[in-house]
């Protein structure tokens, strides 16, 4: 605001008194779990996705390992069938949502 009002774009500060702080505003990095998908979410979005007539497929690929594994979208739309390798079926330590190891 007192920018504003030097540049003379304002001409009286519109905040009431105390207000004019310039203290960092505090923030956080953690995600809150509410803000999650939960399993069931996940699935339910992942299928009306590759339901959708033009681009499903490819684009349920895409969420999908966005999802699964956690890459960053330009590693995601890099990934190609070689660089995966997948568990053997009977691996005992695979989750039951997902067979992909990423």
């Amino acid at each position: 605001m007192k920018y504003a009002i030097r540049r003379r774009i304002l001409r009286v500060n519109p905040l009431p008194r105390g207000k004019e702080s310039t203290g960092v505003t505090k923030t956080t990095s953690a995600v809150g779990k509410r803000s999650l998908l939960n399993p069931e979410q996940a699935a339910a979005i992942l299928d009306w996705i590759r339901r959708r007539p033009r681009g499903g497929k490819r684009l349920h690929a895409f969420f999908a390992t966005r999802y699964y594994c956690g890459p960053r979208p330009e590693e995601a739309v890099a990934m190609r069938v070689e660089d995966v390798t997948l568990p053997e079926p009977d691996a005992g330590d695979q989750p039951t949502t997902s067979g992909a190891s990423c």
